[in-house]
């Protein structure tokens, strides 16, 4: 949330520049420059969003999808036990990753399902 209020002053600060000191210029290009790299920086934020929230959901999904199967796994014991805890400790990981990022500045992307999660065990 933060990068995009950055953005959002970005531009401005740009247009302030471009309207209100037009006389001089290298306010006029200082303006120029904040409001192009800003408009830039702000749409691919906005394109990245919806992007990136779709791709977090989905991986929730098959996180989901991967503790059922562990569940129902866990009832036979025998020598896929091995590759089912190679399984919990990608998903763990997966998941560990997904809650440090939640935790950061680039909490907006990630959807805040991703804390009703628990690792598995």
């Amino acid at each position: 949330m933060i990068i995009l209020l950055g953005l959002v002053v970005m531009l401005v600060i740009g247009i302030v520049l471009l309207v209100y000191f037009n006389d001089s210029e290298t306010c006029e290009m200082a303006g120029f420059a904040l409001t192009i790299v800003g408009s830039i920086c702000f749409l691919v934020a906005m394109i990245m969003f919806p992007v990136t929230h779709l791709g977090v959901n989905s991986e929730i999904q098959q996180f989901k999808s991967v503790e059922l199967s562990i569940t129902q796994a866990r009832t036979k014991l025998d020598i896929e036990s091995a590759a089912i805890y190679v399984k919990i400790i990608d998903a763990n990981k997966w998941l560990a990753n997904k809650k440090y990022w939640n935790g950061t500045l680039f909490d907006i992307w990630i959807p805040d399902e991703i804390e009703d999660l628990k690792p598995l065990k």
